[in-house]
């Protein structure tokens, strides 16, 4: 990591999106680009290399914070291009802030069209199985309940955070019938399930990554003939190359608080899921399979690839990175 000591405001949201163990990426991208619009303004370097530093640091915290969370890699790289040494410093502050802010709103306005598309894969009569809280799940959801389809959904409880109560709650305010099961019951909902959705938080050439039990979710569905959807926004496709190859054990207190001498207690939050186990994927502009995904993925995008070098460089490529403490 960087560790660089930023503006006040700036580490404040770098506290915040390190501890969040159960915002969806769409609430994730809009407080990290804050962090961006923060440093824009309380920043005191004064010379455009000092400052374009600081930015490239800031893009390896955040990243750093939530390194399975695909639109920050984005956010990061579309920040990049406004933060070159020879930019004025004017100049700078204002296209970061202004990019930050495009960002997350271009991400909000992609995630509403992606569950458009989730809500025509939502068949009318069936019964949906999920985990975890999406919202990109949760709002095609409750766009196909909009559309008067008729359906009910249970909701895996995605133990240790729990976020699947958060889900379940906000199903059924939306008036759609919910159940909340534990998860060591995924055999038994799978069996009474028509599909199983899910969101992502980033879709590669190769995986899907999503919150640990979507590989379990995905395997036994395969095994009873259920097909698996996913919904996400563009986005959340990105180069596998970028990613961290595991996710870092996480606090083991949120799993067994005061487990006894001798225990050692595994607590990982997200795994990778091939692609091949996932029937369709609802994108921004319509369902794709993974062939399309990889398709799309061939395309360059040399603002990514500019933060690949940058990660590269500074330490901070996929098996380097660990959140803040």
């Amino acid at each position: 990591m960087a560790g660089r000591k930023f503006p006040a405001r700036v580490e404040a949201v770098l506290r915040r999106l390190s501890s969040d163990r159960t915002s969806g990426a769409s609430s994730l991208v809009e407080l990290a680009a804050s962090a961006f619009t923060e440093l824009s303004s309380a920043t005191v370097s004064t010379g455009s290399p000092a400052l374009s530093a600081e930015v490239e640091d800031l893009c390896l915290e955040v990243l750093g914070t939530q390194p399975f969370m695909a639109p920050l890699y984005h956010l990061c790289a579309r920040v990049l291009g406004h933060a070159g040494p020879k930019r004025p410093v004017p100049e700078m502050k204002r296209g970061i802030s202004r990019s930050a802010s495009h960002f997350a709103e271009g991400s909000a306005a992609g995630l509403e069209r992606a569950a458009a598309q989730g809500a025509r894969l939502v068949l009318d009569g069936g019964r949906l199985l999920t985990l975890s809280s999406s919202a990109a799940v949760g709002r095609s959801l409750e766009l196909a309940a909009a559309d008067r389809k008729r359906f009910t959904v249970t909701v895996l409880e995605s133990r240790p955070m729990l976020e699947g109560r958060n889900a379940a709650a906000r199903l059924a305010g939306a008036g759609i019938p919910v159940e909340l099961s534990v998860d060591a019951a995924m055999v038994s909902e799978v069996r009474r399930a028509d599909r199983v959705i899910v969101g992502a938080d980033a879709l590669t050439e190769e995986v899907l990554v999503n919150k640990c039990g979507t590989l379990a979710l995905a395997v036994v569905a395969r095994e009873y003939g259920v097909p698996v959807l996913a919904v996400a926004e563009g986005s959340k496709l990105l180069p596998n190359a970028l990613l961290p190859e595991a996710d870092r054990h996480r606090d083991p207190r949120e799993v067994w608080d005061a487990a006894p001498p001798g225990v050692a207690v595994r607590n990982r939050y997200f795994e990778r899921v091939p692609l091949a186990q996932v029937a369709r994927i609802a994108l921004e502009d319509g369902p794709a399979d993974a062939r399309e995904v990889r398709r799309r993925l061939e395309r360059p995008d040399p603002a990514l690839a500019a933060l690949g070098r940058l990660l590269g460089e500074k330490g901070g490529g996929p098996a380097g990175r660990g959140g803040r403490t």
